[in-house]
């Protein structure tokens, strides 16, 4: 992996669940990240863990690794990536964070590519579809969402026009359930632009999350076939 591809994974991972710490004003900060389902996602942690290594970040020991918690009185396993302290990561900090509240912005510099949103759909992306016969065709309703949750509108606007972009075409839709945040979501329902987007982010999918790669079939007429 080459320093521009570890950033823009790293990127991609940043749009998604991971956070940059930073305990106080004058220390350095750190990288965390976790996922539910103990060991099911550990690839895209290790995949990120190589990343941070080429970048420079140095690794707490042991990590990534599979931790219990418990939620409700129930015992569950989750895997979790974290880093000691760089320079690196605390200049990622005030890229991500420039206010210094940990409120995350999407960077002046920062551009969208194949590759990062690769990750970015791994974490916060997913492909539905329901099927059914209508009409004598068999029909697939495919429904692609994209939810950055950890950004403003403005920021949400960034990311719809750097998608546009890349050549896919989304428009917003808002959760009604989300109740904090703007509850934002990057959507569309159209098979093309859904073919499209996967063949950009496939090739970078780990084995745990290809199940979120669907790609729609156009409709087939059951009475010529016959």
């Amino acid at each position: 992996m080459t320093e521009d591809e570890a950033l823009q994974v790293f990127d991609g991972a940043m749009l998604s669940d991971a956070q940059l710490i930073k305990s106080h004003n004058y220390g350095n900060a750190y990288f965390d990240m976790a996922q539910s389902g103990g060991s099911k996602h550990l690839d895209w942690l290790e995949v990120i863990a190589q990343t941070l290594t080429v970048l420079g970040a140095e690794l707490c020991t042991g990590h990534p690794k599979i931790l219990q918690s418990v939620s409700h009185g129930k015992l569950y396993e989750y895997c979790r990536l974290s880093t000691l302290t760089s320079d690196f990561l605390t200049f990622q900090y005030y890229r991500w964070y420039p206010d210094r509240r940990n409120e995350k912005v999407i960077p002046a510099d920062f551009h969208l590519t194949p590759l990062s949103l690769a990750h970015w759909f791994m974490g916060d992306g997913g492909c539905s579809a329901t099927a059914g016969t209508y009409g004598g065709y068999f029909q697939e309703h495919y429904l692609l969402s994209l939810s950055p949750a950890a950004f403003s509108a403005e920021y949400i606007c960034v990311l719809k026009h750097q998608l546009h972009d890349l050549g896919v075409t989304v428009h917003e839709s808002r959760d009604k359930r989300v109740k904090t945040g703007s509850g934002i979501n990057l959507v569309t329902q159209s098979k093309a632009e859904i073919n499209r987007f996967m063949d950009l982010v496939e090739p970078h999918i780990v084995p745990s999350f290809k199940y979120k790669c669907k790609r729609p079939m156009y409709k087939v007429n059951f009475r010529k076939s016959r």
